[in-house]
């Protein structure tokens, strides 16, 4: 995993993001040198090994090109604790032909 460890040392100073992007797949992950977004990498990761404690209480959106690792990070990202989650498979296709698994997750509503 990528990009994460500067996410730890936000939270640790009390500072909360917007939302979180997590990407399946090889990405820029220097965020914190342009203070954008976050951007965390799982490319090539074992996806049950991933200690996801950073994201408690934030919004994430999950993208992979894979659809079980969609699901998995999707999961992962809810039993850590997460406020909202937006997870998609991504195709290599053109957007508007997108037919790829998604599911989003708010806490409370979907009780």
């Amino acid at each position: 995993m990528k990009g994460h460890e500067h996410l730890i040392a936000l939270r640790h100073a009390g500072k909360v993001p917007k939302i979180v992007f997590i990407n399946d797949f090889p990405c820029q992950t220097d965020w914190f040198e342009h203070d954008d977004h976050v951007t965390i990498c799982t490319a090539g990761n074992a996806i049950s090994g991933l200690d996801m404690r950073f994201l408690l209480d934030l919004r994430v959106s999950i993208m992979s090109e894979s659809e079980s690792r969609a699901k998995s990070l999707f999961a992962k990202a809810k039993w850590f604790g997460a406020k909202t989650v937006a997870a998609c498979h991504v195709q290599n296709t053109y957007p508007h032909l997108q037919t790829g698994w998604t599911e989003i997750y708010q806490e409370g509503a979907n009780a």
